[in-house]
């Protein structure tokens, strides 16, 4: 799921041009629960849910410091009666390495819902 910005005078506005700015104000963690919002809606359509897919969706380093996260994200998946098995939850590993053992608690957490995890751009950085 990617996020895409259609500004009515602007036009486009590429996602570097954004998404900075919501993680410095904190404003990302309302856009990702936007964003699991509308891949749930999506996954929630009888024609969609038939197909079984699964939908990636970008956690940043102040979505994995949110304690709540998971519990967010569990309510919002009951609201619409998606499963996490629908969901993979991608991570980058400058996110991971902010607050290792935090991540780490949030991630363990994530994936004993059953949230399918991955690294986003492995190798380019820590590994």
């Amino acid at each position: 799921a990617l996020v895409r910005w259609q500004h009515p005078e602007r036009g486009l506005v590429p996602p570097m041009q954004f998404i900075p700015f919501a993680e410095q104000t904190g404003f990302v963690r309302q856009l990702t629960l936007w964003v699991f919002e509308q891949a749930a809606v999506f996954l929630a359509r009888p024609d969609v849910r038939a197909l079984g897919l699964r939908i990636s969706v970008n956690l940043s380093t102040r979505d994995l410091m949110d304690t709540e996260l998971s519990a967010r994200l569990g309510a919002l998946m009951a609201r619409h009666g998606v499963g996490p098995e629908s969901f993979c939850l991608e991570i980058t590993e400058s996110a991971i390495m902010d607050d290792p053992a935090r991540a780490e608690a949030m991630l363990n957490r994530l994936s004993a819902q059953g949230f399918k995890l991955s690294i986003d751009d492995f190798g380019t950085g820590y590994s």
